[in-house]
């Protein structure tokens, strides 16, 4: 048997242990590229899904939101207290006062007490009558016929949506609103 010289020993061992060094740093490589990608693959899927998920609950809740509030536009028609002053055509002031406060009353209880979010509420018939926790933002010498959503309802009879606006209504912050307007019509049979 003959023997090799050392630095050839050395060579075939050092090529050899170069050779799977090379072959394991690939490997890892590759592993840590593929886990890398995959990770980030899977990442991006989840990320989605809860997004999807997030913006489905959002636009049902908003949904919730809006009914709710149409079902409270709908709430004069089972008080019949304020269906009837609503009917009534008052004589003189101090009925028309007495009307005045059944019908904001109503509307104080109903609308804006229980909800914090409710910043105004009106119901508009022979004078504006109004709840509201900011600023009046009309009353019976402002000229409905102006805004578009009253020329809506008063032509087509069905709820209009007021899309987000904003207004000043302290002067430290403008507040974005939306409203919801509803027509309500009388519950007397018409001979």
């Amino acid at each position: 048997m003959s023997q090799m010289p050392v630095s050839k020993k050395t060579s075939i061992k050092f090529r050899i242990t170069l050779t799977v060094a090379l072959i394991i740093l690939a490997s890892i490589c590759a592993v840590s590229l593929l886990s890398y990608m995959q990770y980030t693959r899977d990442f991006n899927r989840q990320a989605a899904m809860r997004n999807q998920q997030i913006i489905e609950q959002v636009s049902l809740n908003v949904q919730a939101y809006l009914d709710d509030l149409y079902r409270l536009t709908q709430s004069p028609y089972y008080n019949r207290t304020v269906m009837d002053a609503l009917e009534q055509r008052p004589s003189d002031t101090a009925a028309q006062l007495q009307k005045s406060r059944t019908i904001e009353s109503f509307l104080e209880e109903m609308m804006i007490m229980p909800r914090n979010d409710i910043m105004r509420v009106y119901i508009i018939s022979d004078h504006v009558y109004a709840s509201y926790r900011t600023q009046n933002a009309f009353d019976d010498k402002t000229d409905l016929s102006r805004f578009d959503w009253y020329q809506t309802v008063q032509n087509t009879g069905e709820t209009v949506f007021v899309p987000v606006h904003t207004e000043d209504i302290d002067q430290d912050e403008d507040f974005k609103i939306f409203s919801i307007v509803t027509p309500l019509w009388s519950l007397r049979q018409n001979d």
